[in-house]
């Protein structure tokens, strides 16, 4: 299994709409996202904000079996969840999904109890 983690701004005044969004997927979206989730491959996702005196940090980390396969999916997929998947995205500061050239992050450490 691979893992992909990065870190996006989030400016102070976007949290609620983060949180919102969070409950939206958890929500009257959640059979949407899940759909999406197995198209893409992904078996966990977490999202965490962190709260900085600049602003904040959305950390994502996403395990799945095909990093490059579930932003290709996100970047070329039509249907209109996907789409209002990655508005939001945008909205929020976070990278634009229609591409599937996202930032490399590089796992340094890593540890497992099995």
């Amino acid at each position: 299994m691979s893992s992909f983690n990065a870190v996006f701004p989030l400016a102070a005044d976007k949290f609620d709409a983060a949180r919102s969004f969070a409950k939206e997927l958890n929500g009257p979206r959640r059979q949407q996202l899940e759909d999406l989730e197995r198209r893409c491959g992904v078996e966990r996702e977490i999202w965490t904000i962190q709260e900085m005196p600049d602003g904040g940090r959305v950390i994502l980390v996403l395990f799945d079996g095909d990093v490059e396969k579930t932003y290709s999916e996100l970047a070329s997929a039509d249907d209109d969840f996907t789409a209002w998947y990655r508005a939001q995205v945008l909205e929020l500061g976070g990278p634009d999904l229609t591409t599937d050239d996202q930032p490399a992050s590089e796992v340094i450490f890593e540890w497992n109890a099995s």
